[in-house]
């Protein structure tokens, strides 16, 4: 069996994951992002399900780099909450002063304003002014450095879209990854870990993960002198590549404005400057592509744009700008792999970044050892263990799989194993998220049972000598 070739995307295996250091785990395919929006000071918008720690990551940033840093609850929040009250003395001389509160707005650095999208349209239109401009009512708020704004997705129960004014007012639309989509050491490592406001009666609880503020505080200050540099060193370089991105998007009647795509072109080269100071190459497709999912408007709008959709455009705009990376694409790695139980497992990992046509590929590269006759029986096992495993996948996936490819598979299953009360079984242990104990074994066996049939899928009709010679046959390979 020919070695699998290495997926890693990133120059060095462990990069510096700033927010893992502040307590904050498993966010390490956003931390870059938003790390970037730090960098630049543009709006920033956190998209994702309740618990996902959306609130502590703003929390824990800020404080790290020393912001004044206050929390709106965009659903409660009073507008007197932010202005304050007018100063009747000021109205005599033909202005308007306001009166700060503990709660205005005037004199912090950093702001949150969570649960954006529950508060009603008038609310949400008073923020875009603060968004917008860093104004309130006209006037400058001159102390203010960050703003960013957290949000459940649209759908979520008491959750509504966006404005596409506000919505395409924030530069960077963060994904927030869920527990689901984590390697399970982070999982772990969330598990293992309590903020000070869980547990208090309990003594001697576990502490925040504690970092020097003044390592993040360089971080992002070296950053920001890598981007200057960079906007104009590479600034032009890039430039084709968004112009290239909207042209492949408008075939799709996705048009951006010219504001999205500055903001575009801009964030690229902040997230390659965060990247360059945690030790990753942030100049490859790959990971070009990787930020530009948290780029787009739409996540907010509730028209999330399809990862599959986005990746085409943006091949399509790599290659014509910067040359063709296919060779070097996951794609590419990933049909390089022979053993097709391998291919399946690697499927997974690179769903988004496949063309249709390439899922076709994994498809027929998992298939046909099962539908060919001259393959020999330990190819043929292989190939269903990777079938099975196709039905994981598809599960998960489903949304973003072209549906000819999911029928394919589930046809090849039908006529390879069939649908008696065994395969039914099993089929709905996979459907349902169960691990089976031994499953490449008790597969190998389960192909012996349907070899053994003289109509597969069928609940009788076993010949067993036929079945006998295939598990003797089954039984020596394993003993190699």
């Amino acid at each position: 069996m020919s070695p699998r070739p290495a997926l890693a995307l990133h120059s060095r295996a462990d990069p510096v994951d700033p927010l893992a250091a502040l307590g904050l785990h498993g966010l390490s395919s956003v931390t870059s992002p938003v790390l970037a929006a730090w960098v630049t000071g543009d709006p920033l918008l956190l998209v994702g399900p309740h618990g996902t720690a959306k609130t502590a990551l703003v929390e824990r940033i800020a404080a790290a780099l020393g912001h004044s840093f206050r929390a709106y609850d965009a659903s409660k929040a009073l507008f007197e909450d932010l202005i304050g009250f007018p100063d009747p003395s000021s109205l005599a001389e033909g202005r308007v002063r306001y009166v700060p509160t503990a709660l205005s707005l005037w004199d912090v650095s950093a702001v949150l304003i969570d649960e954006i999208s529950r508060a009603a349209p008038s609310l949400q239109n008073k923020w875009l002014e603060v968004v917008r401009a860093r104004r309130l009512m006209g006037l400058p708020l001159s102390d203010l450095r960050q703003v960013v704004a957290a949000m459940n997705p649209p759908g979520y129960p008491g959750a509504r879209p966006l404005d596409p004014a506000l919505a395409g007012r924030f530069a960077y639309v963060v994904r927030m990854p869920t527990v689901a989509e984590m390697a399970p050491d982070d999982v772990a490592a969330i598990i293992l870990t309590r903020s000070p406001e869980d547990a208090p009666a309990i003594p001697g609880r576990a502490e925040r993960a504690a970092t020097d503020p003044e390592d993040l505080v360089a971080l992002i200050e070296r950053a920001r002198a890598r981007l200057v540099e960079t906007l104009s060193a590479q600034g032009a370089s890039l430039a084709p590549y968004v112009q290239g991105l909207a042209r492949q998007l408008l075939h799709r009647d996705i048009a951006l404005d010219g504001r999205r795509l500055s903001m575009i072109h801009r964030s690229l080269l902040a997230c390659r400057a965060v990247d360059a100071e945690r030790g990753i190459d942030g100049e490859t497709a790959d990971r070009t592509f990787a930020h530009l999912r948290h780029l787009m408007p739409t996540a907010a709008m509730g028209e999330p744009m399809p990862d599959d959709v986005l990746y085409s455009a943006h091949s399509r705009a790599w290659d014509s700008a910067v040359g063709s990376v296919r060779s070097t694409s996951p794609a590419a790695r990933l049909l390089q792999w022979q053993d097709p139980l391998g291919l399946a497992e690697g499927w997974a990992s690179h769903i988004h970044a496949l063309t249709e046509a390439e899922h076709h590929e994994v498809a027929s590269r998992i298939i046909r050892p099962l539908i060919n006759s001259a393959a020999d029986l330990s190819a043929r096992a292989a190939a269903l263990s990777a079938l099975r495993s196709s039905l994981s996948i598809i599960e998960r996936y489903h949304a973003h799989l072209p549906i000819d490819v999911t029928s394919r598979l589930m046809i090849a299953w039908s006529q390879i194993c069939g649908m008696n009360a065994m395969t039914l079984g099993e089929l709905r242990e996979v459907l349902e998220g169960q691990s089976l104990v031994g499953t490449r074994e008790m597969l190998r066996h389960r192909f012996a049972i349907e070899l053994a049939r003289d109509e597969p899928g069928q609940p009788g009709s076993i010949n067993d000598e036929r079945r006998k010679a295939t598990l003797t046959a089954l039984e020596k390979e394993a003993l190699r």
